[in-house]
């Protein structure tokens, strides 16, 4: 497979997640999906999960699916210094 057919079939994948993204407003989150950072880690998460099963891709409406179980998983996480250890020990 040619090397720039490939970096510009990624960047169209891209393209339309990024497409899609900007239409995720879900109520009751706020801004929350408008900040660069969350925008940019449910792209990446969508386009490693997307190049791990080609067979599926990327469709329409799946960043409504991740959406929420980022929002909830981050939301729900304990920040390393509330476990009492540096990240990656175990408290036990």
């Amino acid at each position: 497979d040619n090397p720039w057919a490939a970096f510009h079939r990624d960047r169209e994948l891209l393209d339309e997640i990024d497409k899609d993204l900007e239409r995720l407003y879900p109520t009751g989150c706020g801004d929350y999906f408008v900040d660069p950072v969350v925008a940019e880690t449910l792209k990446q998460v969508l386009f490693v999960w997307c190049k791990l099963h080609p067979d599926t891709s990327y469709r329409q409406g799946m960043h409504e699916l991740v959406a929420p179980v980022y929002y909830s998983l981050e939301r729900t996480a304990v920040p390393a210094h509330d476990r009492g250890g540096a990240p990656g020990e175990s408290s036990e």
